[in-house]
């Protein structure tokens, strides 16, 4: 985000999911209720924007666990490999 930021990106101007009404590709959100940094409702509007998004809650994992825990990287391989 820093890098953005210092590049000149407002990010406060981006609207991801007026962006995400035009995507094609598969996508799989792995967020957590009770992250702390980022709100799960903006997950929630991203993929009910996104045509065919999953949206896998991590529960009790907050910001930074998501992906360290291994049911949500097993279920991250999973949806890469399409099964």
């Amino acid at each position: 985000i820093a890098k953005l930021k210092a590049e000149g990106i407002d990010l406060g101007a981006v609207d991801i999911p007026r962006i995400a009404r035009d995507r094609k590709e598969p996508l799989l959100i792995v967020h957590s209720r009770d992250d702390e940094m980022t709100p799960f409702a903006g997950a929630e509007e991203v993929a009910a924007a996104w045509p065919g998004a999953k949206l896998l809650d991590a529960i009790d994992l907050g910001h930074n666990n998501t992906m360290r825990d291994r049911a949500m990287i097993a279920a991250t391989i999973r949806f890469t490999l399409g099964a």
